[in-house]
């Protein structure tokens, strides 16, 4: 059986900044993601409970535009319910409504001087405002937190940036510390700031430096980086810089718009112009990794702090629409992805998101159209009609899915390692769809091109198993599988079936205990423990396995299989070894 997760590293400093401020928001955060369409219309309060629990049951919903209203007609009825009016500022935040979050926020850090969040929103707001006296006023004050404390001199730098104090900022900044976590951060925005002030050879080091760290840059410092060379007439470091990190990501779009705009001779400015644009960067950055690690909800407070202080940044759109759609927040994520301007160079991905969104919230009729669309739009672009092949696969239209791949590779000329996924999907449909052969040669391929991959491994050698042929080949395939991913219970499942297969029951046994309990909760993998107890003379148990398998609602044709084994055991023919 087919199964695979995946999980990005965090630096542990970023990870306990991102987790202690997580710590401060989330019970009220799960009360917050909201939407700033679709929303209620005017409120109108009648009583403290009824507009409390009102606004309760929006940010549940959850759409924080309404809930931040509903909040406000009760704080009509309690105007000094400190409590109310946080939950209030976190709505407004999380709609977007960033004029009234601050104005909230200000009220709130006066009021409850160690609430970290509050004090950060108000923080920001001054600092997008240019209130820099007032912002360095506030920073001092500041409560004591593990996010605030780490990107604390950030924010000071920018601040005493904004004051026309290039000097101070910088050596603000040398004063954080210097280890892995905490170091590319340090010298990113020594970099924006040194290039911002016209300090070339400063920013040149701290870039070059800054790729030289453990982390080695990310994109958008590469793009920060080819953009101050460019300024300053380096056009071809620029570009040497873009096509090095293209190498490693031949699709990102950022940077390939960056090589475009070279080829057409187009200038650009710096990356970040403004003492609020480095704020924001700060925040997106921890943001970004927050994401990778599933912190959602600390990750979209960061986002909007990032969108409050630098509100075109289409990136943190791109990723902030992601997280809503992730949490169910429809009209949030939509609205966010149709936010992405055109002009902006990750814009063309956002449409694919854009669809597969719509499709995600089941409207798979209008992410279609809006695929065919962008079809037309790029008739020679593989990404849409890969999208519309993934919607119609995951709906089980597989018929319909072959053509879509179908086209998506016709458009891959040269294929690459980076290609398997296609050829590996074109072969679900085509299995799916009783066209073995055809499936077989796509899995093949996909096997040519990434001969390791686990899951094009596991599901070649598991269709082998089943239909009773090349059961030594299987065998190795999954035992390579089942190294790579050794804790995949689908994997560890095949793993045993193909031993079953062979006839060598007692090791059947031993994995396919393994994959039930790495994976419970799924039919066939108890299906095949109790075949494998039954081979061995193990009755009762076997009995007991598929009476769970029947519990965890099979399809129709394996719960009938089932029922068929409960009442007359497993038939002799099942015992029989397959072909090696």
């Amino acid at each position: 059986m087919v199964g695979a997760s995946k999980r990005s590293a965090l630096p542990l400093v970023l990870c306990l900044v991102g987790f202690t401020l997580g710590g401060c928001v989330e019970s009220v955060a799960a009360n917050g993601e909201a939407t700033t369409s679709g929303s209620a219309g005017p409120v109108a309060a009648t009583s403290f409970a009824g507009s409390y629990l009102a606004g309760r049951f929006a940010s549940s919903v959850p759409d924080a535009a309404a809930a931040s209203r509903f909040y406000d007609g009760a704080l009509k009825f309690d105007p000094g319910n400190t409590q109310l009016r946080r939950e209030a500022m976190l709505a407004y935040l999380m709609s977007g409504n960033y004029v009234q979050a601050a104005t909230l926020a200000g009220t709130v850090a006066r009021l409850e001087r160690d609430d970290p969040i509050a004090t950060l929103v108000a923080l920001v707001g001054e600092i997008r405002l240019g209130q820099y006296d007032a912002a360095a006023k506030r920073l001092a004050t500041m409560p004591s937190n593990a996010a605030i404390d780490l990107l604390k001199p950030v924010h000071q730098a920018w601040i005493l940036q904004g004051q026309h104090k290039t000097g101070e900022a910088l050596t603000v900044l040398d004063t954080m510390a210097g280890d892995q976590g905490v170091l590319p951060i340090k010298l990113y925005h020594r970099a924006l700031i040194a290039a911002l002030d016209g300090r070339k050879a400063l920013a040149a080091q701290s870039f070059a430096a800054l790729r030289q760290t453990a982390v080695g840059g990310w994109t958008r410092s590469i793009a920060a980086e080819g953009a101050f060379l460019e300024s300053v007439g380096e056009q071809p470091a620029a570009r040497v810089l873009y096509q090095a990190r293209l190498r490693d990501l031949p699709d990102n779009a950022t940077l390939q718009s960056a090589l475009d705009r070279l080829d057409h001779g187009a200038g650009t400015g710096l990356l970040v112009t403004t003492p609020s644009e480095g704020v924001g960067e700060a925040m997106f950055g921890v943001a970004t990794l927050l994401a990778q690690e599933d912190a959602i909800r600390p990750a979209i407070v960061y986002l909007r702090l990032a969108l409050m202080a630098r509100p075109a940044l289409a990136e943190a759109q791109l990723l902030l629409a992601d997280l809503f759609e992730r949490t169910g927040d429809r009209d949030q994520a939509l609205g966010l992805y149709d936010q992405i301007p055109r002009t902006a160079a990750i814009w063309w991905s956002s449409r694919i998101r854009y669809a597969l969104a719509l499709d995600h919230f089941d409207r798979p009729d209008d992410a279609l159209a809006e695929l065919a669309r962008l079809e037309a739009e790029r008739p020679d672009d593989a990404s849409a009609y890969l999208a519309a092949g993934d919607i119609y696969r995951g709906r089980e239209q597989f018929a319909k899915a072959i053509p879509a791949y179908s086209k998506a590779i016709a458009l891959t000329r040269s294929p690459t390692g980076d290609d398997w996924s296609v050829y590996f999907l074109r072969a679900i449909a085509y299995e799916r769809t009783k066209q073995w052969d055809a499936a077989e040669a796509d899995l093949r391929q996909a096997l040519e091109l990434r001969p390791e991959e686990p899951d094009v491994l596991n599901y070649l050698a598991y269709s082998w198993t089943e239909q009773g042929r090349n059961l030594r080949q299987a065998e190795a395939m999954l035992v390579k599988a089942a190294a790579a991913r050794p804790d995949d219970g689908y994997i560890v499942d095949s793993l045993g079936w193909v031993y079953f297969r062979q006839g060598r029951f007692d090791k059947a046994v031993v994995q396919l205990e393994r994959a039930v309990a790495l994976k419970p909760g799924d039919p066939v993998l108890n299906e095949h423990l109790g075949d494998a107890y039954w081979a061995i003379g193990r009755r009762i148990e076997a009995k007991f396995q598929w009476r769970i398998a029947l519990a965890l609602n099979p399809p129709s044709d394996v719960r009938d299989g089932i029922t068929k084994k409960l009442a007359e055991g497993l038939p002799q023919a099942a015992l029989v070894p397959g072909e090696p």
